[in-house]
């Protein structure tokens, strides 16, 4: 079935004012904000703005940047996707700005945000998901203990900021953390420039407490907040949400649904479906009663020990990770016996309550995610090998 990258082929010769701006160009805008633009678009309006055909011609003209990274996070479509967009009617002459993009270890904080202006006389406001870095994972982990973590507040300032410096209607949003940082910021960022909100577009993010969703300003964006998630999303149930969302059908099985590449479009549509499979519905399960198990501190002092375990690896991505798995194991083994002894029984509550299950859908998803890694840098190094060989 067809995806995002089909959906530029079909309608990227149609323009916003023949046809509206839409969920599916919501969803590319988000998959923009994960291409870093850093030195190719201005980063504050006042700074000017580039065209999206400019700053595609830019970034894929730098040689450094042929390295960048595809892993799990990042696919590979996502390049592609930049050039289709770039190449298209529809999207070529888009305008950007106010690129940010940071990753601070001593706050534990990943942060990266775009404004883009479709030409339809509103305003979108990007903001990346997790990257491949570990400072990145670690920053989302602590959103189960921490009411509220560093770039949802930088994410707030940042949406005022620009609504201070450009006219226009207001979109925001963002897929996986993204989508939290938008749903956040668009709660905490100041009353008029709440009013201002056409569109929160929150594409299978991790939720919120209760008492998040409680605040009246979570209430003044009923009706204007979408959130989206796959059939068998896991990342999009996790913490609390109102079980307000649709269901899109995916291609792909397990946590690789989380892939927004793998989402079914027709037309100008989602295939939508009725309802969450069981399988995410009992993973969820699992989960919530895991973490309802732990009171703050001891979820704290869990992330916390698996965090330090990871940075003992002495890598510093998730791809790192996964090109060899057993690097964990042997900093675990490495670790003081109170800290083995507080991972191992908390890993041990989690299978207790079915965990295994669990296990099983991560343990699939991530061989299978490395086999895809692996055959697409294959296919480019082929790319690359015929064309020196041409040349």
């Amino acid at each position: 079935m067809a995806n995002i990258i089909d959906y530029v082929d079909w309608r990227g010769d149609v323009a916003f004012a023949a046809s509206p701006f839409n969920d599916i160009d919501a969803l590319i805008i988000t998959q923009l904000s994960m291409v870093d633009l850093s030195g190719v678009v201005p980063s504050d309006p006042s700074d000017g703005y580039i065209s999206l055909a400019d700053a595609a011609e830019l970034y894929f003209a730098d040689k450094k940047r042929e390295n960048e990274p595809v892993s799990v996070v990042i696919p590979s479509d996502t390049y592609v996707l930049f050039k289709r967009i770039a190449e298209s009617k529809r999207f070529g002459n888009i305008k950007l700005t106010a690129h940010v993009s940071h990753v601070d270890s001593e706050r534990e904080k990943q942060f990266s945000a775009i404004t883009v202006k479709p030409g339809d006389g509103s305003v979108f406001v990007a903001f990346r998901g997790t990257d491949d870095t570990i400072v990145g994972w670690k920053e989302d982990f602590n959103m189960s203990f921490m009411p509220t973590i560093p770039s949802q507040t930088e994410a707030a300032e940042y949406l005022d900021r620009i609504a201070r410096r450009v006219y226009g209607k207001l979109r925001v949003g963002g897929h996986s953390k993204g989508g939290n940082l938008a749903v956040y910021a668009a709660v905490k960022c100041a009353p008029r420039v709440r009013r201002r909100i056409l569109t929160v577009y929150n594409y299978d993010a991790p939720g919120f407490n209760r008492e998040f969703l409680s605040l009246p300003e979570y209430g003044e964006l009923d009706g204007r907040l979408k959130t989206v998630v796959p059939q068998s999303s896991v990342v999009g149930m996790l913490l609390e949400n109102d079980g307000k969302y649709s269901v899109v059908k995916s291609t792909e099985s397990g946590l690789l649904q989380h892939n927004a590449f793998s989402w079914e479009v027709l037309g100008t549509e989602f295939v939508k479906l009725e309802e969450l499979t069981k399988e995410s519905r009992d993973i969820t399960a699992v989960v919530n009663e895991w973490l309802s198990k732990l009171d703050m501190d001891s979820r704290k002092r869990f992330v916390d020990a698996i965090y330090n375990i990871l940075i003992t690896t002495k890598a510093t991505t998730v791809t790192e990770l996964n090109d060899d798995k057993y690097s964990i194991l042997r900093a675990l083994k490495d670790t003081d016996k109170e800290t083995r002894r507080m991972v191992l029984k908390t890993f041990g509550l989690l299978f207790g309550e079915g965990g295994k299950q669990l296990a099983g859908y991560v343990t699939g998803s991530l061989v299978k995610s490395k086999k895809d890694i692996n055959e697409s840098k294959t296919i480019k190094n082929e790319k690359d090998r015929k064309g020196r060989t041409e040349q």
